[in-house]
């Protein structure tokens, strides 16, 4: 996941979220900034129609309940979820206090899985 850095709502939100049952896949306990939400609903109306807009919370909600799925994996043998650096930015932003690992940018294609 690429996520620009100068986004400072983006930034706020993903520092808000917290997991309560971080093993798991899917945490739909999961906590976050609603307020952050709510500022990015407002300017996500601008741009799409009403029926989009009215799901943007729900959206919201299950992408970040789904983070645990694609930023680890639980090693077999082992029942604790293994974090991945899986958040990458051009340059990792100074002031970061989430439970989510950042990588940098130029680490990206290291991370990537390809197939031939």
């Amino acid at each position: 996941m690429i996520v620009d850095a100068d986004d400072g709502p983006l930034i706020d939100l993903l520092q808000s979220v917290r997991f309560f049952y971080p093993d798991e896949d899917f945490d739909l306990s999961v906590k976050y900034t609603v307020d952050l939400v709510a500022r990015l609903k407002s300017d996500y109306a601008l741009h799409e129609s009403a029926a989009r807009t009215e799901r943007y919370d729900s959206q919201v909600r299950d992408f970040l309940a789904s983070l645990p799925s694609y930023l680890g994996s639980v090693s077999q043998g082992s029942t604790r979820r293994v974090w991945l650096s899986a958040l990458a930015f051009p340059e990792v932003p100074a002031r970061w206090s989430g439970c989510i690992k950042l990588g940098h940018l130029r680490e990206l294609p290291s991370r990537l899985i390809t197939t031939r």
